[in-house]
């Protein structure tokens, strides 16, 4: 039987004890009544407050029982307000501005308090051995500091910026620590609440956190990670994390509890170690519960956002869900050699934008202009990088082209960076890019944006994927609509194959337009016809649609 005294030493960081300039309740009546008070509705305000208050009970001397009643009274508030923080965000370029940055780090910082005041709550129940209940507030203690610094690193991912040194070396230290005193099943109340399949312990919750931070949460869109998060505290418990490593490496990662890192994919002969430090986390069930969803949702089944966690609808939840299958199921892949690399070069944003750049014309018939589908606002372009023509001229001005600095590249993408003051056009995750370099000027290749972070106030970063090393704009229009007094004509790019990919020859389009099934007519710049079927999606993103097709006819 595990002793209630802890099992092995308290190692975690915790602030130092010292009088602070800053004043808070420390009686949990008063604390109460204090935090009644605060204006919710002004989210920076009562996060500053709520930030001088935990950062001052951090470093009192306090009784372990109040200290955790304390903490407990604080957590909702500062959920509250770390998602004010935060809301606008979903509806701005990924480029935090100089007021929102603040609000990111500052939301970030409230959750760091939080697991210091667990943490806290931990080392003062080491001393106090005639705690009533003192196992259950100490598995209550290991678990909230865990979640609050899982939601260190949600704030993290949600606003692209870098996690802060030593979180993911905490969130492994406290679930070794949980485990060496036999707290890892223990039932604790859920403070999030929501249609549990199992209950909350702290073995879900450290499931939760690394299921997250395999999502590669720097590629996903905005919004999607909170999302996912939401999802995982139903359904993480369908994975499971074990010593050993079953035959196949489809579905299980590696995790090293000495490093500050997440987990990563176990090849197929990656053999875990066999001492105290090595888990393997196994997500076959998890998968396959994620593709029974998608199965229903593909039938037209209505799966109710209770049973998914996920605030979403149609194909926009379908998307999702495939994309935390391709994580969750992937088995290790090779990593390439990236090169470090000095130089510029230049890149545009958004299918429309690409076409005109790579034709030279507005991407639109002269005689009926189609208005910019992505809802990018540009700035005039680069002089000399367009052509001249006359009918170019006016949409020259609907689109911009920024200049980029390389840092490395690989076989198959670029590692860009960019001043934030530099970078006019607004990207997203999911964007189709434009790239032309210095040496090779009109020629432009087809991009996507897979990864973005802001590791500085005014630097931001970007991984570019290459779809393709060049383009050929056309006009596309539904066959149907091609005789009829106003075709409906939208900008398009002609992919070739590329053979050391595999990759087939593909149309890109703007997302939403066609769908599989529907044939084309492909118009040229020298106005010859072509008629193409769309066979499948090869790439569905927030920003493009990419399709393999065949040529029916040729006019």
């Amino acid at each position: 039987m595990i002793s209630e005294a802890c099992a092995v030493e308290f190692t975690f960081s915790i602030p130092a004890k010292r009088v602070s300039a800053w004043s808070a309740e420390t009686e949990p009546k008063a604390a109460r009544a204090w935090l009644a008070t605060l204006p919710l509705a002004d989210a920076a305000e009562t996060a500053r407050e709520l930030y001088q208050s935990l950062y001052a009970l951090n470093r009192m001397k306090l009784d372990a029982s109040r200290r955790f009643d304390l903490m407990e009274l604080h957590r909702d508030p500062v959920a509250q307000v770390s998602s004010a923080l935060l809301s606008d965000y979903a509806r701005l370029p990924l480029a935090l501005t100089a007021r929102m940055r603040p609000r990111a780090e500052l939301a970030r910082e409230l959750h760091r308090e939080m697991a210091y005041g667990y943490k806290c709550t931990l080392q003062d129940m080491q001393q106090s051995w005639r705690l009533p209940g003192k196992r259950r507030m100490l598995a209550a203690s290991a678990e909230r500091a865990m979640r609050a610094l899982g939601e260190v690193l949600l704030r993290s991912y949600q606003a692209y910026l870098p996690y802060p040194a030593g979180v993911w070396k905490e969130i492994h230290a406290l679930y070794l620590y949980s485990e060496a005193n036999g707290w890892l099943d223990e039932p604790l109340d859920n403070p999030d609440g929501g249609p549990d399949v199992t209950p909350l312990t702290l073995e879900r919750r450290y499931l939760q956190i690394l299921l997250l931070g395999l999502c590669n949460p720097y590629q996903l869109p905005q919004g999607a990670g909170f999302q996912i998060h939401r999802f995982l505290e139903t359904w993480s418990a369908k994975a499971r994390l074990q010593r050993n490593r079953p035959a196949g490496a489809a579905g299980c990662f590696l995790v090293d509890t000495s490093t500050d890192a997440p987990p990563f994919p176990v090849s197929s002969d990656t053999t875990p170690s066999t001492d105290t430090g090595h888990r393997v986390l196994h997500t076959i069930e998890l998968v396959q519960t994620i593709h029974v969803f998608m199965l229903r949702l593909q039938k037209g089944e209505s799966v109710s956002s209770g049973d998914l966690r996920l605030d979403c609808t149609g194909q926009a939840c379908l998307d999702l869900l495939r994309r935390m299958m391709r994580a969750w199921g992937a088995a290790a892949r090779r990593q390439h050699t990236r090169m470090k690399r000095r130089g510029y070069l230049s890149l545009c944003s958004g299918v429309p934008a690409l076409h005109f750049f790579s034709s030279g014309r507005p991407a639109s018939e002269p005689a009926q202009a189609e208005p910019d589908t992505e809802g990018h606002a540009f700035a005039p372009a680069e002089e000399g990088i367009a052509s001249d023509s006359a009918n170019a001229a006016p949409a020259r001005a609907l689109y911009r082209i920024d200049r980029w600095q390389i840092r490395d590249i690989g076989p198959q993408g670029l590692a860009l960076s960019s001043r934030v003051v530099d970078v006019a056009t607004a990207v997203r995750i999911g964007d189709v890019i434009g790239v032309q370099r210095v040496n090779a000027i009109g020629r432009w290749s087809a991009g996507v944006v897979r990864w973005f972070k802001h590791p500085e106030v005014d630097r931001i970063e970007i991984g570019v994927e290459l779809l393709a090393p060049e383009v050929t704009a056309v006009m596309a229009a539904p066959v149907s609509e091609v005789h009829s007094l106003h075709p409906r004509y939208a900008p398009a790019l002609l992919l070739p194959a590329v053979a050391a990919v595999n990759n087939p020859p593909a149309l890109l389009v703007s997302r939403g337009l066609y769908e599989p099934g529907m044939s084309l007519s492909l118009r040229d710049g020298d106005q010859s016809l072509r008629t193409a079927r769309l066979l499948k999606f090869l790439e569905r993103a927030d920003g493009f649609d990419l399709f393999a097709f065949a040529v029916a006819k040729q006019i």
